[in-house]
């Protein structure tokens, strides 16, 4: 089953499976791209966003941890209740 890590700025790391992504976003203004799946949404930020974003569309990138130049941020947001599920 393929997936893609996401290191999040808070020092965690998540395995999402490529079929459990529900819906993608990318905006370039803001140079952000946000990632719904199934137990919440990852943002990522950054000048690279897009370029990321092409890799990530065609299932050709495995990982991704921000560098503080391409990719700024990386950011985890369970969704309201997924928290106490996963504690």
């Amino acid at each position: 089953m393929p997936f893609v890590r996401f290191w999040s700025d808070d020092g965690s790391c998540w395995g999402v499976p490529f079929h459990q992504v529900l819906a993608t976003n990318y905006n370039p203004a803001q140079e952000t791209l946000l990632i719904h799946w199934s137990l919440g949404s990852i943002l990522v930020t950054g000048p690279k966003a897009e370029v990321f974003f092409e890799q990530f569309s065609e299932h050709k990138i495995a990982l991704l941890k921000a560098d503080g130049k391409d990719i700024l941020r990386v950011t985890m947001s369970l969704r309201q209740g997924k928290e106490q599920e996963e504690a």
